[in-house]
């Protein structure tokens, strides 16, 4: 029993430092990055705007192509379709130019930590107390000094809360707060 035990721990080892201690995702890939869903301001009354915020941050010695680069899946953010929103256009933060791997080609890549940004208008019509949860993906396709991986796709949800006129950070003014 003790060799067993052993050999499972040999092997669970192996199989972490191959992934590179890595994390995977639900189908069993490696993402290669972590995400962090955010919305500001968290509540918002009908009407008016919020924005829904995706920060992506690469493992270490991983980077993310940026859109533009030719080739490659750059990262981008695609949300589910809602009547109850109205979506704008996201916002990318600024990458670097980088030489690839193999090739030595520049294109935009993410080295560090970066946000992609939705602002979105709720419905002047959507109900106070209620939830709004916004459904996206996240698609990429990362590298590192050698090798350039698959693009993946990662689910990602926001929960917008609905608050009346009065209680909205977004709607409140100073004047009001005296």
């Amino acid at each position: 029993m003790k060799i067993y035990t052993t050999a499972v721990m040999i092997v669970l080892a192996a199989a972490s430092a191959a992934s590179g201690g890595q994390q995977k995702g639900t189908n069993g890939l490696v993402d290669r990055v972590q995400t962090k869903a955010a919305v500001e301001p968290i509540a918002a009354a009908p009407g008016s705007t919020v924005t829904l915020k995706l920060e992506i941050t690469p493992d270490h010695g991983i980077r993310v192509y940026a859109p533009g680069a030719k080739s490659f899946t750059g990262a981008v953010v695609l949300l589910t379709p809602s009547k109850q929103l109205k979506l704008d256009k996201p916002v990318y933060a600024v990458p670097s130019i980088e030489s690839n791997p193999g090739n030595k080609k520049r294109v935009p890549l993410y080295t560090s930590a970066f946000n992609i940004d939705h602002v979105v208008t709720i419905d002047k019509n959507a109900k106070p107390g209620t939830a709004i949860r916004v459904f996206g993906a996240l698609r990429y396709q990362t590298c590192d000094e050698r090798v350039v991986y698959p693009a993946r796709t990662l689910p990602v949800v926001w929960t917008l809360r609905i608050s009346e006129p009065s209680e909205s950070p977004a709607t409140s003014s100073p004047a009001a707060a005296r």
